[in-house]
């Protein structure tokens, strides 16, 4: 991808996924990117369900001019699936007891990293 340029139809199919993701209330965009090459669509990031995977890719695949949707995502661990395997203390909001790797509080907004962007936020 190194010196590829985006091109007018990449970027505008680039944009309209991401605003079908950051508005969708069933789809948590905290940590998706939504990159584009020849009106192939490539989903990275994690989610919180395979529901919301598969909603993301159908989204994508939705928009005018896409050819094709790679779907590279993965699930999202959440605190409480942590806690479940006893990876946590018993305060998961005590620092020194949260495990790394365990993806943020679900009262926080959801975002999406959109390449050769800002992030966006949904409201």
């Amino acid at each position: 991808m190194f010196g590829h340029e985006e091109s007018d139809d990449d970027a505008r199919i680039r944009r309209e996924v991401t605003q079908r993701l950051t508005e969708d209330e069933y789809v948590d965009a905290h940590d998706l990117e939504v990159t584009v090459h020849h009106a192939a669509v490539t989903l990275t990031g994690s989610v919180g369900s395979v529901e919301q995977g598969h909603r993301a890719a159908e989204l994508a695949a939705k928009v005018h001019g896409v050819a094709q949707v790679i779907d590279r995502l993965g699930l999202r661990r959440t605190a409480q699936a942590a806690q479940a395997m006893g990876e946590l203390g018993s305060s998961p909001a005590d620092p020194e007891t949260r495990t790394p790797g365990v993806v943020g509080d679900m009262n926080e907004p959801a975002t999406l990293k959109e390449a050769h962007t800002n992030s966006l936020t949904r409201r």
